[in-house]
């Protein structure tokens, strides 16, 4: 009886895991988010992100960047996967900064997906106005890291990376933190009178 029990209990607490959803300003209005309660939220990222740069003098990088020898040449190589947790840091008029490492922060901007994408959930994303990943800018055609290590541009951990195309990237949240935290915020402690 106690097996069959357990067999019951396990999935559904499996069910009850976090659900991570896109992070729109829609979540910003409904919430009544302000710069306080985005910061104490824990953002993720929607898919894997690789930036890359060639090293001229240096020969060694942090434990979370990798060196890879190509030709004559050495490459450091950052790779923030799908779902890591990242902090914000700083809020602009559409945009937020999130921390990933000491250092390492990327921009995530509101704009709209160009095509077509669906989440576990089934649902069309592409017309909700999402926090992407934005770019620093991009290289030219004719500039030899174009086309080897990607023509977009990042400032990652005080450094120029490229990479090619995240513009797909977009920042997930728990939906059940951010209910979590609003409940909290709107709960009144109380006050009492001061003990003699």
């Amino acid at each position: 009886m106690m097996k069959k029990l357990l067999l019951l209990v396990v999935p559904v607490l499996l069910t009850g895991c976090a659900t991570k959803v896109a992070f729109t300003p829609n979540y910003i209005d409904e919430y009544v988010l302000d710069g306080d309660a985005i910061k104490d939220l824990q953002f993720y990222t929607s898919d894997k992100i690789v930036l890359t740069r060639a090293v001229v003098s240096e020969v060694t990088g942090k434990e979370d960047h990798h060196l890879k020898r190509i030709r004559d040449r050495y490459v450091e190589v950052v790779t923030i996967r799908k779902d890591t947790p990242g902090k914000v840091t700083a809020i602009g008029d559409d945009s937020l900064t999130v921390c990933f490492q000491d250092g390492g922060e990327l921009t995530f901007s509101i704009q709209n997906l160009k095509k077509p994408y669906k989440e576990h959930t089934n649902t069309d994303l592409s017309s909700f106005r999402l926090y992407r990943l934005d770019s620093n800018g991009k290289l030219k055609p004719g500039d030899s890291t174009y086309y080897e290590y990607g023509p977009y541009v990042y400032q990652f951990d005080g450094k120029e990376f490229t990479s090619f195309d995240h513009k797909n990237v977009y920042l997930k949240v728990d939906r059940d933190s951010v209910e979590r935290l609003c409940k909290k915020r709107m709960t009144a402690p109380g006050c009492s009178f001061a003990q003699n």
